[in-house]
């Protein structure tokens, strides 16, 4: 049964909101996945003009380009701590082809709380062969080398508090924070959505999750 505009635009509506405020492409994307009959520049309208995606706006940032992606899943992963809401979370990123992001809540930035966090994903996932971070004190400590050495892992350090150092992690901060301040949501959600995002804005088989796992994420 065909869909009048009012129901057209409550749908995606709907769909922008829960999916954490995409862009248009993105917003087409899921919404095409419940309705196939929508169109663009149905999307378009209702996407340029949400107020919570004009509210928070961010600016476009453009990122240095380098040789810090890798073309193995797992391989390389980025990491740092970070802070929102006014708590620390230890956020890991492949820097492989799936771009798959993790946030860990840090108790104390430590390198106690660090390796604790750490330790359970190692578990989960398997540890990547390089850790990409910066030169904060609890990736420095003896505690923390002994780890890393433990489980065969190189460190890569790269200069702190640059964007540029390393676009990859700063995209994926930048990409979350601002998923969980439009739809008022939590960071462990933020992080969730993103990682059902697909990277060309069209094909499931982007999605950081769906490039890590070997089946689709239903949604």
């Amino acid at each position: 049964m065909a869909m009048d505009d009012a129901s057209i635009n409550d749908l995606v509506k709907r769909v922008h909101d829960t999916m954490g405020h995409p862009g248009v492409r993105r917003t087409l994307y899921f919404v095409k996945r419940v309705n196939s009959a929508v169109t663009r520049r149905e999307v378009h309208s209702v996407v340029t003009n949400c107020q919570e995606c004009q509210s928070i706006d961010p600016a476009p940032v453009k990122w240095r380009k380098g040789s810090l992606g890798v073309d193995e899943t797992w391989k390389r992963v980025g990491m740092d701590v970070t802070h929102y809401g006014g708590r620390s979370c230890l956020p890991l990123i492949d820097c492989g082809p799936s771009r798959f992001a993790l946030w860990r809540p840090l108790r104390l930035q430590t390198s106690a709380s660090i390796i604790q966090q750490l330790e359970a994903v190692f578990f989960e996932r398997g540890a990547p062969e390089e850790l990409l971070t910066d030169n904060d004190t609890a990736f420095r400590s003896k505690i923390f080398s002994a780890f890393t050495r433990e489980w065969g892992v190189h460190i890569r350090f790269r200069c702190a508090h640059v964007p540029s150092g390393n676009g990859v992690v700063e995209r994926c901060h930048r990409s979350i924070k601002v998923i969980a301040a439009r739809k008022g949501c939590s960071v462990a959600e933020a992080v969730y959505l993103y990682n059902l995002m697909p990277k060309d804005d069209c094909a499931t088989s982007t999605a950081p999750a769906n490039m890590l796992y070997r089946y689709t994420v239903r949604i």
